[in-house]
């Protein structure tokens, strides 16, 4: 996605960095990073209140299969990568 607006989720957590785009036509992604050796688990609340309470759907990522739900939590193995499409 190369448009649309960029928005931190969390900009607190020093162990994850997540970050929601959403393109000019509504469609919308999340982008988790764990930064650490450990394991870290992401509450997507902050993320779903940003695009109405919807849940997501992996897209991309370093240990979930692609079409995989996620609607509360997201638990993330050291270093793991995610990008899933806000619904």
């Amino acid at each position: 996605m190369r448009e649309g607006d960029f928005e931190l989720v969390n900009p607190t957590d020093r162990n994850v960095l997540s970050y929601r785009r959403k393109a000019p036509n509504g469609s919308a992604v999340l982008v988790v990073l764990n930064c650490t050796p450990s394991p870290q688990t992401m509450d997507l609340a902050p993320a779903r209140g940003m695009v109405g309470g919807a849940v997501a759907t992996t897209l991309l990522s370093s240990f979930a299969k692609k079409g995989q739900p996620v609607v509360k939590d997201l638990m993330l193995p050291a270093y793991g990568s995610w990008v899933g499409q806000l619904q």
